[in-house]
């Protein structure tokens, strides 16, 4: 039967919701052809999502749900029933037999493109030179190779070489690849590349960031360092490891993985739900495998006691700028939300590629969430990216990453986006700098004094930055100005506690 009620909830002082219909959703028992009540179920949260109206809930039973949900109303809620166990996946189960590619190397031909591959639930690693340690600590380096990079263009054209001190292969052995390393003198990003020509230990890659391709002796990017080849079949050497080109997938299953028992899940989609452009929707108690949040435009939208693990898949992060604070169309953003007034609160976000959530408009909260091991391409990414007007980050934990616990944005080259007027307190921010140097538990870099920050951090516990120089654990870069720091408790082996680098005022 559909349940009616009439009601006015007042969420945080700030999402309304005046309920009118309930539907039901059950993956394991539901029928899209049904009429979306307890007794007789939609299959899919899509379905529902086309025939809600304003003040309708969505009650979605047990169940793993491969799809992209598009919130289509305002004003309408979305959540598990009973606190059941609901997944949305990015992933579909890959149920075709495997064939023998060579040696211990399984294929399966998948024409849509993969992002990432589970096995057993199990995250697998994308092929790899030198291979990732057993126990997938996506933030260390120690088992990288030791490399020099050098630019071969000073005109912007983005092409520089990369020479590894042991590794040699024949000629052409890596074209198609992609190298990434901790390079220069000063690595506060990835030096990162597309190899287009490989002989020998010798690389040569195209395509760099912005910092590696402005100037022959670019601090970050240019220089002595250690560095890996991945996204090639020729790294694809180890249990498992995979690799997709082409619409065929790779896989060197480990032991006892049962290829045509076990589940083999690959990730095809990036989001699990759209709240773009929508005001006053709920997400709640909701677990998300492999499948992003976008809230692109939202109004006074709240995603609470929500779990979001593996948000964003490795990506080459080819952008014509040359920017590195994660993009939407590949999904290594993380969690994007911008519009107004939106909050996460009791969520955990976790086990990114990219940023863990990339916050933009105005007055938009997170609160007592977990954000942890993020940043894995160790690019100019953060745990949170704090941009926009006035918003906040509050009595959160912010542990693991590659760079920055919270980063306010730079106010010069590529993305130019920045964050002024945010407050950020009672937050605990832990173990980062992983990848790159020149970092802060927060971090922002306004390039001069046009613009004042009017940003208070205050409150918090900062604990150990990592990063090889340049570190601090509030750092104010380049004459970023007009900011409160006050009440922090910061612990560490960084070179300093508060770092004010060039401030003007």
């Amino acid at each position: 039967m559909m349940k009616y009620s009439i009601a006015l909830v007042v969420i945080a002082g700030m999402v309304q919701l005046s309920f009118s219909a309930d539907y039901y959703v059950s993956a394991l028992n539901g029928d899209d052809l049904s009429s979306g009540t307890f007794v007789a179920p939609f299959k899919t949260i899509s379905k529902a999502a086309t025939v809600m109206t304003s003040g309708d809930r969505c009650f979605i039973r047990e169940g793993i749900y491969r799809e992209t949900v598009t919130v289509q109303q305002d004003n309408v809620w979305f959540g598990a029933y009973l606190d059941e166990l609901v997944v949305i996946s990015g992933c579909d189960l890959l149920i075709d037999p495997w064939t023998l590619h060579s040696g211990n190397i399984m294929k399966l031909t998948v024409p849509d493109k993969v992002l990432q591959l589970f096995v057993k639930g199990k995250r697998m690693n994308l092929a790899r030179y030198p291979n990732e340690d057993a126990a997938q600590n996506m933030l260390s380096g120690d088992e990288w190779e030791d490399s020099t990079t050098t630019t071969l263009s000073t005109s912007g054209s983005g092409r520089a070489r990369v020479t590894f001190d042991t590794m040699t292969q024949p000629a052409g052995y890596w074209v198609g690849g992609y190298y990434s390393g901790q390079n220069g003198s000063d690595p506060f990003t990835a030096a990162v590349g597309n190899i287009v020509v490989s002989s020998g230990n010798t690389l040569e890659i195209v395509d760099l960031a912005y910092w590696s391709r402005s100037v022959a002796g670019a601090e970050s990017g240019i220089g002595p360092g250690r560095g890996y080849i991945i996204n090639h079949l020729n790294a694809l050497d180890f249990a498992g490891e995979w690799y997709w080109d082409a619409a065929t997938l790779y896989y060197y299953p480990e032991g006892g993985v049962n290829l045509e028992n076990d589940a083999v899940e690959a990730r095809f989609r990036l989001l699990g739900f759209v709240l773009d452009f929508r005001s006053n929707v709920v997400l709640e108690n909701i677990q998300f495998h492999a499948a992003s949040i976008s809230m692109a435009n939202a109004i006074n939208s709240r995603i609470d006691s929500c779990t979001v693990r593996y948000p964003a898949p490795w990506s080459d992060y080819s952008y014509p700028t040359g920017h590195d604070y994660g993009g939407r169309v590949d999904g290594t953003c993380g969690l994007y939300i911008s519009g107004s007034g939106n909050v996460v609160t009791n969520s955990l976000i976790a086990h990114s590629w990219g940023s863990g959530l990339l916050i933009e408009g105005e007055q938009n909260l997170i609160t007592d969430c977990t954000i942890e091991d993020s940043n894995w391409l160790g690019r100019r990414m953060a745990a949170i990216q704090l941009f926009g007007t006035s918003n906040r980050v509050e009595y959160c934990t912010i542990k693991e990453t590659g760079r920055d616990g919270i980063d306010g944005g730079q106010r010069w080259v590529g993305l130019q986006k920045w964050g002024t007027w945010q407050v950020m307190r009672h937050n605990r921010i832990e173990n980062f700098g992983w990848l790159a140097a020149d970092s802060g538990g927060f971090y922002m870099n306004m390039q001069g004094v046009s613009i004042p920050a009017n940003c208070e951090f205050a409150y918090n516990e900062v604990f150990y930055n990592h990063g090889r120089h340049w570190t601090a654990g509030v750092f104010l870069d380049n004459g970023t100005h007009t900011a409160q720091i006050h009440h922090n408790l910061i612990v560490g082996p960084q070179e300093r506690g508060i770092m004010l680098n060039d401030a003007k005022k």
